[in-house]
């Protein structure tokens, strides 16, 4: 599999040997299995990762890491905004830390860098990615036959729909690079890869990994293809889908979304369902950024602060369902600078990796970025936790990360995946 060939030159400033090392990156591998299947598990798996990162020492790296990688740097820029953003606003004090906690995934994604530097370390956490994946994949066809029961929601996943879509969007995505890679098995890689796209969009039709494994289809196509044939196949390829879902027979819940979006600007409001819940959290949202911009109105604000705007009235929410709105309200333009600055750090890093790393980490962005417009991806635990692990593994093992030898000072990346 090429993900898993080494890169030679990337070991990390730890050692092989450190018994805290190994462990942190055992439970952090863990907590890549169990963070789709179990909350209760991936919540003791976190404290396990932060007691072997105390016990490492590898605490005393963080400024060199905040200084060689933009992908912490911009994670704790971030988390320190929203402790600043304590000191100010109308929040009480329960709210503030409420909302600390809940974005504890920012240094959790700081925690878990050192664990996966190794590559002995990366193969158990990409074997854990594959396998939850597949678990998740054939637990969503077992209950869709009844031989499983159904999620409390009553639906075919473990989770809610949509942390499940955006699960099986990267998960299609992947397999469709391992099959257009791998030497052996791709006629596997290809059939998990239709299984998670059938059950994307007639199984489970969750609307924001539909959205993302259609972005991602556009990208696999930039990224396998010379620029040309992509400009030409991409516009192509984003019509027929989207063509085929909007047409009369097409997927429901991607029509309604449609339907309730057009309604919603023609000034007639549905707040039964739940694109047109979102767009009222999106218009009030924006209100609310209008009249403080600049700093916004304090972590943990943003409820209040919604309930002022509404009156109380009609719906009311802890959240907008928007990551970009939700960091907005609560530090202003600043805060929302920082996240943009930390996705754009992504972008960026991810041009230093080598082929293979470089598709992942840009996979891993576009579904961050665009489930970001529908949800609060920090906010909630399962997506958080989840998005965490994928950008550690992605940016653990930058090339800037080699380590210094006598002769000139760097070793050269070797261009293959660890």
């Amino acid at each position: 599999m090429d993900l898993l060939k080494p890169m030679s030159g990337t070991a990390a400033m730890i050692g092989n040997g450190d018994f805290f090392v190994r462990a942190g990156a055992l439970f952090s591998a863990l907590l890549m299995l169990t963070v789709p299947l179990s909350t209760a598990i991936s919540i003791a798996m976190t404290f396990l990762v932060f007691a072997c990162w105390l016990l490492s020492f590898q605490f005393r790296g963080l400024p060199l890491l905040a200084r060689n990688n933009p992908v912490a740097a911009g994670a704790i820029l971030l988390y320190g905004l929203f402790l600043i953003g304590t000191l100010y606003g109308d929040a009480g004090f329960d709210e503030s830390l409420s909302m600390l906690r809940k974005y504890r995934e920012l240094p959790l994604l700081v925690i878990l860098l050192p664990f996966m530097r190794e590559e002995k370390h990366r193969r158990w956490i990409i074997t854990a990615l594959i396998a939850a994946c597949v678990v998740t994949l054939l637990g969503s066809f077992l209950q869709e036959m009844d031989i499983l029961p159904l999620s409390r929601q009553g639906t075919a996943t473990f989770k809610s729909r949509i942390t499940h879509n955006v699960f099986m969007a990267f998960f299609a995505y992947f397999c469709a690079h391992q099959a257009a890679t791998s030497t052996y098995r791709r006629w596997l890689w290809f059939a998990l890869c239709l299984l998670a796209v059938f059950d994307l969009f007639v199984i489970v039709q969750g609307r924001t990994g539909q959205i993302i494994v259609i972005l991602l289809m556009a990208l696999f196509l930039f990224q396998r293809l010379n620029a040309k044939r992509a400009l030409v196949l991409t516009p192509l390829l984003l019509v027929g889908v989207i063509g085929g879902l909007s047409v009369p027979g097409g997927d429901q819940r991607f029509q309604e979304g449609i339907e309730n979006s057009r309604d919603f600007l023609l000034g007639r409001q549905d707040l039964g369902t739940s694109m047109g819940q979102r767009l009222y959290f999106w218009q009030h949202s924006i209100d609310l950024i209008r009249k403080s911009p600049v700093i916004g109105y304090g972590t943990g604000s943003f409820a209040t602060q919604f309930s002022r705007i509404t009156g109380g009235k009609n719906l009311l929410t802890e959240n907008p369902h928007n990551e970009y709105l939700m960091i907005a309200v609560q530090l202003g333009a600043v805060g929302l600078f920082a996240y943009l600055y930390f996705l754009a750090g992504q972008w960026r890093c991810s041009l230093e990796l080598p082929g293979d790393r470089r598709w992942f980490a840009q996979g891993v962005l576009v579904s961050l970025a665009v489930n970001s417009l529908f949800n609060t991806t920090f906010l909630d635990h399962t997506e958080g936790h989840w998005f965490a692990c994928l950008i550690a593994f992605s940016f653990a093992a930058l090339p800037r990360y080699v380590h210094p030898t006598a002769k000139n000072g760097l070793q050269d990346p070797d261009p293959k995946w660890a």
